[in-house]
């Protein structure tokens, strides 16, 4: 479930009509590896057991996916539940329809997606990571700066949004809509979760060396500003599904319909 793409000079921003973004560019976006979907809500808790296993309860309890608070001193309520043992694991109420295995893992905070992929990392072997925003965007668009996906038009039924619902709007499972896969494969940018991105939000975009993305500095990632994400979220308009859209979120809030996907920098294997 991984792609990896090639370097390449792509072309970052957008055709008209997504928002919050300026005017076109180049930008090159070294070779990268990226998940297929989502990290799912299945293997999240799997991460959460490994914490509870190595004696950090505390660390789980921080990181267990929770329902939107109004500030970030209040802790939302826990979306998991806790066996008599102690370890998590997903709700069984058949009216509860967010905590599916195969759905995105989404109330959770930008920390804890990083945590995730730290964990990750650990446990493969490999330089997992949040994306950053211009590889996300790469990722979802290939380099003919595409509007979605698939190409520049647009049907409901194609990825999950608004309007793709009969009934009512909610998060699907990670390969409901076949519809939204970018041409490297990755699927579900255009609809159903936000992803979560590395990068602190700059509203002119992430900071290039001539003309090439970098990684955030430790300045960056310490700082407790909005950070990026990118993707339609299930409850979008179609404006929102294109794949330059960006967006910025609270790092230490969770929100119902922002999620993550992990990936690795073939620079960041070579030096590790």
């Amino acid at each position: 479930h991984t792609h990896t793409a090639p370097p390449s000079l792509g072309a970052d921003r957008p055709r008209e009509g997504a928002v919050g973004v300026r005017s076109r560019i180049g930008v090159w976006v070294d070779g990268f590896v990226i998940k297929q979907y989502p990290v799912t809500h299945a293997e999240y808790v799997l991460f959460l057991n490994a914490l509870l296993a190595a004696g950090q309860e505390e660390l789980a309890l921080i990181h267990v996916p929770r329902e939107q608070s109004s500030t970030a001193d209040d802790l939302g309520a826990m979306a998991y539940r806790r066996e008599d043992s102690g370890i998590f694991v997903l709700p069984d109420d058949p009216d509860r329809d967010i905590c599916w295995p195969d759905q995105p893992v989404t109330m959770i905070q930008w920390k804890s997606a990083r945590a995730y992929a730290e964990w990750l990392a650990q446990e493969t072997g490999l330089p997992w990571r949040l994306p950053m925003e211009f590889e996300w965007e790469k990722s979802a668009r290939g380099v003919d700066g595409r509007s979605y996906p698939w190409g520049d038009a647009f049907d409901p039924s194609w990825a999950c949004m608004k309007d793709s619902h009969e009934h009512s709007v909610q998060m699907q499972r990670v390969n409901t809509f076949p519809v939204d896969t970018s041409i490297y494969g990755v699927r579900g940018t255009a609809g159903n979760t936000r992803d979560w991105c590395l990068d602190r939000f700059r509203e002119a975009g992430p900071p290039l060396v001539k003309g090439r993305l970098i990684l955030p500095t430790a300045e960056d990632l310490a700082d407790t500003g909005f950070k990026s994400s990118r993707g339609g979220s299930y409850g979008n308009s179609a404006s929102r599904a294109r794949s330059a859209d960006r967006d910025w979120w609270f790092p230490e809030r969770s929100y119902i319909g922002r999620g993550f996907r992990v990936a690795w920098g073939l620079n960041d294997r070579a030096k590790s």
